[in-house]
């Protein structure tokens, strides 16, 4: 549950609307796996074997409660609001650390308000081979706007305009980002910035031609004093399967669904939103658009399965 922590009521700094500034933390955060019935406790206890004591919490911590917490991406922007904090998901919570802890009472929120793919902590934690799946509202910009395959214009371009031709929660793996209000992302590079040229480049050029944007590559890992990693492992292995337009899969589909792509049915499909996707529902979308994002996701696997488990040697 480490991943759903977004800030601590005990901090002794924090983001204001001008500027986000990371929290000074005195407490321990994370250290150690910690099984959900636990969670909540109010003291545990750890030796070098491991836990030998953690308090019976008041109520038990449930799914949905695991749900909603994931999907709280508002807590960021009320935490530096005093009278908004009320609203945030709160729990006691404690790092595994040796020795005796009590819990203190935390915050929740989206993991995402840190880092949205997961990869970090995967190749922090010894990962090299990884499918990302990445499902976004952004489209690549189009070649006739800016030619991602020119090198010229990254020499040319500022970091936020590269950032903004491309998916946010990539472009911060490899150093591209800008300060928002609802998260940390300039704190997440591990990859080389170079690298992402290439990505760029590859993304768009399939997206052009409606192919689906399935890109397999080998990535530098460098050093994140933030995250703790570190370029003493040389790479990781990364397969992105990323969501835009796909002509391809569209003209699969039977004449009814396509002409339906163009009404409020599956408004600015296939860029959902994660809130108001349709008029007078804050985070519902229908089946039928979840339906046909999956069976999209499907196709762009189907269509890259020899690519995908020959890259990865499976």
């Amino acid at each position: 549950f480490g991943d759903l922590i977004d800030s601590i009521e005990n901090e002794t700094s924090a983001c204001s609307n001008s500027s986000l500034v990371l929290p000074v933390l005195t407490t321990t955060i994370g250290g150690g796996l910690l099984e959900a019935f636990a969670l909540g406790g109010q003291k545990v206890s750890v030796d070098t074997y491991g836990i030998n004591n953690v308090t019976t919490p008041d109520s038990p911590f449930t799914l949905g409660e695991a749900v909603g917490i994931s999907s709280a991406a508002f807590v960021s922007q009320f935490n530096p609001y005093t009278p908004l904090q009320v609203l945030n998901p709160r729990e006691n919570y404690f790092g595994i650390v040796e020795g005796e802890q009590e819990g203190l009472q935390h915050q929740l929120g989206d993991g995402g308000n840190l880092e949205n793919t997961g990869l970090v902590t995967l190749i922090r934690d010894g990962v090299r081979k990884a499918i990302s799946f990445v499902n976004t509202r952004e489209a690549i910009v189009n070649v006739s706007t800016v030619d991602l395959c020119d090198e010229s214009v990254y020499e040319k371009a500022s970091d936020e305009e590269i950032y903004e031709w491309g998916i946010d929660q990539i472009a911060n793996l490899f150093g591209y980002s800008k300060e928002l209000s609802s998260g940390w992302y300039m704190y997440n590079q591990i990859f080389r910035k170079e690298q992402y040229h290439d990505f760029l480049c590859k993304a768009q050029t399939l997206a052009s031609e409606g192919k689906p944007v399935v890109i397999a590559d080998s990535y530098e890992i460098i050093d994140n004093s933030f995250w703790g990693t570190t370029s003493s492992v040389i790479k990781a292995d990364i397969v992105w399967i990323v969501n835009q337009k796909c002509t391809d899969f569209e003209s699969l589909l039977p004449s009814e669904t396509q002409q339906a792509l163009n009404t409020s049915d599956f408004p600015d499909y296939p860029y959902y939103p994660t809130m108001l996707t349709n008029d007078n529902q804050v985070t519902t979308m229908t089946k039928s658009q979840i339906n046909l994002l999956a069976a999209q996701t499907q196709y762009a696997v189907s269509q890259n399965i020899e690519y995908i488990t020959n890259f990865l040697g499976l």
